[in-house]
């Protein structure tokens, strides 16, 4: 099977960060004439995290120009609850869950450094179950259209990604009542 992947390899993943830093400095300096270097540093860590985020959800796709008969729909989607998460566990492949668990971790902390409050647990919840499905939904996206299993849409993703966005949210009230005595 002749085809071709796309990955956001180090020196694209740093084009592209420079590029939106350049973008923001341009905008914020120039255009919006509001300078200031903690805005700037602030956009930094979310611009770098969000393309993290990007990289690591979406990144490589793998497109192949003919069909494999042996690739069925059934590789692009896994809808047993914890079924990857004890296969992984059985397997020694903790960074794994841990992975999908720190995946939106960062989230509510990033909102709480910006904003200076806390998200309410039920808005934070919902946050985080929509991020996670919108993601699996995007994946399950990319591999109909590219005929390919890139990255599984699972529904373990989904309950590792909410632990981890409501671990972040736990961690931003600590700071935030830290920061704030």
């Amino acid at each position: 099977m002749i085809g071709f992947s796309v990955t956001l390899d180090p020196v694209e993943f740093l084009f592209v960060f420079l590029l939106g830093l350049i973008a923001y400095f341009v905008k914020i300096n120039w255009i919006s004439k509001t300078f200031s270097r903690q805005s700037f540093y602030q956009f930094t860590i979310c611009f770098f995290y969000f393309l993290s985020l990007v990289k690591v959800v979406f990144f490589p796709i793998t497109y192949f120009y003919t069909k494999n008969p042996e690739l069925t729909s059934k590789l692009f989607y896994q809808f047993s609850p914890f079924k990857t998460i004890l296969n992984s566990i059985e397997h020694d492949l903790w960074i794994q869950v841990i992975g999908n668990i720190l995946l939106l971790c960062p989230i509510p902390v990033l909102y709480v450094v910006l904003k200076r409050k806390i998200l309410r647990f039920h808005r934070i919840f919902l946050i985080g179950l929509f991020l996670s499905v919108s993601i699996e939904i995007i994946q399950l996206g990319i591999n109909y259209i590219t005929g390919y299993p890139n990255k599984v849409m699972d529904i373990d993703d989904v309950v590792l990604n909410v632990i981890g966005i409501l671990l972040g949210w736990i961690i931003s009230r600590v700071y935030l009542c830290w920061h704030l005595s």
